[in-house]
């Protein structure tokens, strides 16, 4: 018994008080008969006790540790359990062999797919050429060969257009895979503009590799690369946001501003009137240090551009009033909207 905790015998004393009490009680008249039914449930509530204390089993074993009762409560409680360091490895490992697989994807967009548009534009501008250079060929078969080469480009084009947006949808997986990266490892995939070169052509459909011809491993795609990913950045995500009103309506924050709108932004407690030329959320705003999340104004007389603007955060900005509004009499905000989306030079 030596072993036997101290609050063993406390509790063995605090029995041998209560039978006497009740022994008392009893003597005296003071306890009826319908009560012996409570005091033989305390008794059996405390040999029971003293048996768990004495085998260490029970929820009295949790008292002589401490605080494992609390330990287990808050166990209990816990929303997500921890990742162990093997399972957050295999999910780096999974995100970034997807990664890679779509920038392989987004290579043969660029090495294979506009590569042959861009061949048959070449070729087709080539023929309508030849067609009005060469002598012989009246007005009338020259202006058929004219339209029938604009159509046939306009369809190049209209393709070129659906691949960059193919490209936008692979970018948009690329995004939300790096998520689960682990960017501290050593095999995080490098971003496509970076490594093109490096990355070899997979099928669209089935992800195999894919040969490639010595002309189209030679096709220069690192422009189009930045293009693409800065129209991916300002215009697809906007678009995406754009044909979802109904989640703006139900979080109760629509924009407040469009492209093209004209506003007042105060500036070093001067009010400068520009036009909004484009918009940023959050998320379009992640992982580009260049980019603010916010409106994109172009101001009229410094023929500056700020970016990041928010109505009611930080630099402050409203609509103009009545006279204000005579500022703007003489501007082509269309004009001004388009010359700003040409700047290349402005989130690269």
């Amino acid at each position: 018994m030596a072993d036997t905790p101290d609050h063993v015998k406390d509790i063995a004393q605090f029995k041998a008080d209560l039978d006497a009490a009740f022994k008392k009680m009893k003597e005296t008249g003071a306890l009826k008969t319908s009560k012996y039914a409570a005091y033989d449930v305390m008794i059996d509530f405390h040999k029971e006790t003293n048996l768990e204390i004495l085998t260490g089993n029970g929820l009295w074993q949790h008292g002589l540790q401490g605080s494992q009762s609390e330990e287990v409560e808050d166990d209990s409680s816990a929303e997500v359990p921890q990742m162990t360091e093997a399972e957050r490895m295999q999910k780096h490992t999974a995100a970034a062999t997807q990664i890679s697989l779509l920038q392989s994807k987004q290579r043969t967009l660029l090495s294979k797919e506009l590569y042959a548009q861009r061949k048959s534009i070449e070729s087709l501008k080539n023929q309508n050429q030849i067609a009005q250079t060469t002598p012989g060929f009246d007005d009338t078969f020259k202006k058929m060969s004219e339209d029938g080469s604009k159509t046939r480009i306009k369809a190049c084009e209209d393709k070129i257009g659906h691949l960059r947006d193919q490209f936008c949808v692979f970018e948009n997986n690329i995004e939300n895979h790096k998520e689960d990266l682990d960017e501290n490892s050593p095999d995080v995939p490098d971003d496509l503009l970076a490594n093109w070169r490096n990355v070899a052509c997979k099928d669209l459909n089935s992800g195999q590799e894919l040969s490639m011809t010595d002309e189209e491993k030679a096709f220069e795609i690192k422009e189009t690369i930045r293009e693409w990913t800065k129209y991916y950045n300002e215009d697809w995500n906007k678009d995406k946001d754009d044909e979802r009103p109904s989640k703006r309506a139900r979080t109760g924050t629509p924009r407040e501003f469009e492209t093209g709108d004209h506003v007042m932004v105060k500036y070093r407690d001067k009010w400068h009137h520009g036009i909004v030329t484009n918009y940023f959320s959050t998320s379009q705003a992640k992982g580009n240090k260049k980019i603010k999340a916010g409106y994109v104004v172009d101001f009229i007389d410094t023929k500056d551009w700020d970016n990041g603007l928010q109505p009611k955060k930080g630099k402050k900005m409203r609509p103009p009033d009545e006279e204000e509004e005579e500022l703007f009499a003489d501007v082509d905000a269309d004009q001004i909207v388009e010359a700003a989306k040409e700047d290349t030079s402005r989130f690269t």
